[in-house]
């Protein structure tokens, strides 16, 4: 996200571009990136590095600016006479250059970023943490919405959404006059635009922080009231609205959410809604959330196996792996496939011989006809897709909680769990390699 133009100088800071928040110690963000300091009473502090830049500075180029409350104006700029002119030539206005903490050009910020994501390509929440204190705010959204669906990543993701939040945009909070339902109408309204996961949490965290915290301080037609937008979002044909309700009643109930968490991770009908069901449960950080669905690996109906085994790998607690790999093991049924005799191959017909007492009363002969099969016969076992979808979400279940990839088979699957003496529930991905323990 950036800013295209400051209207006002002195009012950029509150622009819906900006985001304000206490300034960070990035003068030096990139070597050899000028930056702009400023005396304690405000005035410019003229240095040897600020004199030897000063005709860089001159040049219009796209640069990041940081301001001292941690505002961040990202557009064509340049320099002159103490002040930092945003904008191209013929709109620019001015910004006074104490108010400037640290100046970037924004070639060299995403040759960086370019850099740092080739060199760590799974550290998104490290990149993303990076982003936004140099000022890259729409490249550190992205990193950070990949560090949140990322299971190995979620947990430092979730870190940095919360330490950083003071850079992204700001949901609409809740005013005086508003009543839940207008509350709900104004974030959902503010959040079609930018449905990421990143974006959901914020509105969802708004929502949460505006709910009463708890049921007792308030009367029950006043929880009744907050509950219903909720309530009537679940019951939406939108799974887009389905994922924020069950977002924002994850925030605002904590552990209380879990029943309701693990019914729409099995029964809802859009696989989106069910996935998200299950990321939710593994960010209340309790196991004991999964255990009624652990227990449905082995389910008689071959859909709900599949739609709790996708459900465990989304919330991704290690209490589960024993099952999965169990599952794995019985071949995604606990009974023997129907078997059958099925022939591959062709048959040839010839004349074998001709009926001679037909010839000898007659002119013309009956020929005999007879034919020759030549193929093999194999006892074939029918299994349905739906087995082999089980199969394979175990296999992706397992890779995901664990972050590992022994192999495809049950055999592999078991040789590797033998390993660690014993699986704590606690594990995340990555696992711990058994050598470690």
């Amino acid at each position: 996200m950036r800013l295209s133009r400051i209207v006002n100088p002195l009012a950029s800071i509150a622009l819906a571009w900006c985001f304000s928040g206490t300034a960070l110690a990035t003068s030096q963000g990139v070597e050899g990136a000028p930056a702009v300091s400023a005396s304690e009473n405000g005035a410019p502090i003229a240095s040897h590095a600020q004199e030897q830049a000063r005709s860089d500075w001159s040049q219009l180029r796209r640069r990041v600016l940081r301001l001292h409350n941690g505002a961040v104006v990202r557009d064509l700029t340049r320099y002159d006479q103490d002040q930092w002119w945003i904008g191209p030539r013929s709109r620019a206005q001015a910004l006074p250059a104490h108010l400037v903490t640290s100046a970037l050009e924004e070639k060299a910020l995403l040759k960086e970023h370019a850099r740092r994501s080739k060199a760590q390509p799974h550290a998104s929440a490290a990149l993303a943490a990076w982003g936004f204190e140099v000022g890259l705010l729409k490249e550190g959204l992205a990193a950070l919405d990949d560090a949140l669906s990322s299971h190995q990543q979620r947990s430092a993701g979730l870190r940095v959404l919360e330490r950083q939040r003071r850079y992204l945009p700001k949901p609409p909070s809740w005013q005086s006059e508003d009543d839940p339902q207008t509350l709900w109408d104004r974030q959902w309204l503010w959040l079609q635009a930018r449905h990421t996961l990143t974006m959901e949490r914020l509105a969802a965290q708004t929502w949460a922080e505006a709910a009463p915290a708890d049921d007792r301080s308030r009367t029950q037609e006043s929880f009744d009231a907050w509950m219903a937008p909720l309530t009537q979002a679940s019951a939406n044909g939108s799974p887009a609205q389905r994922q924020f309700a069950l977002h924002a009643l994850t925030l605002w109930r904590g552990d209380r959410s879990a029943p309701d968490l693990q019914r729409f991770a099995l029964l809802d009908a859009s696989e989106r809604v069910r996935l998200q069901a299950g990321w939710l449960l593994g960010t209340l950080d309790n196991a004991q959330h999964v255990r009624p669905i652990i227990g449905l690996v082995d389910h008689d109906q071959m859909e709900v196996r599949v739609r709790a085994t996708q459900a465990l790998g989304q919330a991704g607690y290690a209490a589960a792996v024993p099952a999965l790999v169990a599952s794995l093991q019985s071949g995604g049924s606990a009974h023997r496939v129907p078997h059958a005799h099925v022939f591959f191959g062709k048959q040839t017909a010839y004349v074998q011989d001709f009926d001679v007492e037909v010839a000898s009363a007659s002119a013309v002969a009956d020929p005999i006809v007879n034919v020759l099969p030549s193929g093999v016969v194999l006892d074939a076992g029918v299994r349905s897709v739906t087995i082999e979808r089980h199969l394979i979400e175990v296999r992706r279940s397992l890779q995901q909680i664990t972050g590992h990839r022994p192999g495809a088979s049950a055999r592999s699957w078991n040789r590797w769990l033998e390993r660690f003496p014993t699986v704590d529930a606690a594990w995340r991905a990555p696992w711990p390699t058994p050598d470690s323990l």
